[in-house]
């Protein structure tokens, strides 16, 4: 192993190559700085052309298991069996079987967004749940949507300052609903950067403040 001083660069010799080595390393020397460039490849390199015909047959499950095979299967069972000795917990004897289907609950419920995970088990109204999560006043309502025919249809809905929350307007984002409403005073967010009502009574009428949240469409 040899050393440069002046960079601090390594070379390893290795046995049978007779490669000469450089004398001597120049970095600035071999730098070109340019105040006006971007990080861009050198050369623009074009990926190879792809055919997916193999593929055309194959189901959504034959194509989940090209990558999420047997082997990873079995890995989670032992890594599962494990983890349980751990918590001190008796052997939970879980299958392969049981496995796919925990994956495929993990899979389909990213698809129907719920206030939280124990509504996908819950037969009930979920009243309790929705008071804790939304408030007392929007319970009701959740419940109510809860009932409605064809979630899937795009419903717009205009909502009482009485309900309106940032939690309410976010799940009907989640859902592909529409909404709009009026808000509390009290039930805007202390972050979001709007003039309270005094300050908004010294202006001149007709004046208004906005404020946007791009991530969550508020």
């Amino acid at each position: 192993m040899n050393r440069d001083d002046e960079t601090g660069i390594h070379f390893e010799l290795i046995k049978g190559d007779r490669s000469p080595l450089p004398e001597k390393i120049s970095l600035q020397e071999r730098i070109v700085w340019d105040e006006d460039g971007d990080l861009e490849a050198s050369k623009s390199q074009k990926f190879p052309e792809q055919t997916f015909d193999q593929f055309l047959e194959k189901s959504c499950v034959q194509i989940f298991e090209m990558f999420i095979d047997d082997n990873i299967i079995k890995l989670l069972v032992k890594e599962t069996q494990k983890y349980s000795l751990f918590k001190n917990c008796p052997d939970p004897q879980v299958t392969a079987d049981e496995i796919r289907v925990f994956i495929a609950i993990l899979i389909l419920s990213g698809y129907d967004p719920k206030p939280s995970k124990r509504h996908f088990w819950d037969n009930t109204n979920g009243v309790d749940e929705y008071e804790r999560l939304f408030g007392k006043c929007t319970a009701p309502f959740m419940s109510m949507l809860a009932e409605l025919p064809h979630p899937e249809y795009p419903y717009k809905f205009y909502l009482d300052n009485l309900f309106m929350s940032v939690d309410l307007l976010n799940f009907l984002r989640l859902k592909g609903y529409g909404k709009n409403g009026t808000f509390r005073e009290n039930r805007v967010p202390k972050t979001c950067p709007l003039a309270n009502k005094n300050t908004m009574q010294k202006k001149d009428r007709g004046s208004y403040v906005s404020a946007i949240d791009k991530d969550h469409a508020v």
